[in-house]
């Protein structure tokens, strides 16, 4: 008797397609990536001329490029450490790096200036001297110390031609003209950055808002 094979070749043709389906819909379902975030809280603010948020700041910070000048740096695994609060018409702006833990634009002369937010390792002495050493034919450079929020903050004010970045070969046009505010906040190593370039007039102008933030700076409680 002569049984036809069709009605089974058809079955598995069948189940053979719905697999497939079902593999695709499967594949093409991966993990979201995250980016990391600052996210900002409301409370009432406590200094005079400051906007009344705190900048929370991401818990991690990524490893260092191991092609750039810092990579000797120890990269940040601890939990935030420090608050501060944004001078008054300062905005928030996105970070174009992976390193930057905040980053604000400070309204000015010739375009303002910009504010940036990171936190590595390295002594105090070796991130001043870092960044002197991202300007060609800086000027003298000053430095001074303070405390705030019971942390040891050290302050550097230096000018000339910014080159720019982790390491001068980095491809940025140089700005001749350009001044420098930075601070090193000694928190509970890696300590806190916040460094401030763009033209002269407008840096300088900035500075009593620099200072109060910080002043601002605390740790959480």
């Amino acid at each position: 008797m002569h049984v036809s094979a069709a009605p089974s070749l058809l079955v598995v043709f069948v189940l053979g397609a719905a697999g497939l389906a079902l593999f695709q819909r499967s594949s093409s379902a991966g993990p979201v990536p995250l980016t990391p975030e600052t996210s900002v809280s409301k409370p009432p603010a406590s200094t005079p001329g400051l906007e009344p948020f705190e900048t929370q700041l991401p818990p991690n910070h990524p490893p260092l490029s191991p092609t750039s000048a810092d990579s000797s740096f120890a990269p940040d695994t601890s939990p935030p450490a420090l608050l501060w609060s944004a001078p008054r018409g300062w905005e928030a702006a996105p970070n174009r790096s992976p390193m930057r833990l905040a980053t604000y634009r400070v309204p000015g002369a010739a375009g303002g200036a910009e504010l940036t937010v990171t936190r590595a390792g390295g002594t105090t002495a070796d991130n001043l001297d870092r960044w002197v050493g991202q300007f060609d034919s800086a000027g003298p450079d000053k430095r001074t110390e303070l405390t705030a929020g019971g942390l040891r903050v050290s302050v550097l004010e230096v000018g000339g031609t910014y080159e720019g970045g982790m390491t001068k070969a980095g491809g940025e046009t140089p700005h001749p003209g350009w001044a420098l505010l930075g601070a090193v906040v000694e928190t509970e190593r890696p300590f806190y950055f916040f460094k401030m370039v763009g033209p002269a007039d407008a840096v300088h102008a900035a500075r009593p808002a620099f200072d109060a933030l910080l002043r601002s700076v605390r740790r959480p409680d």
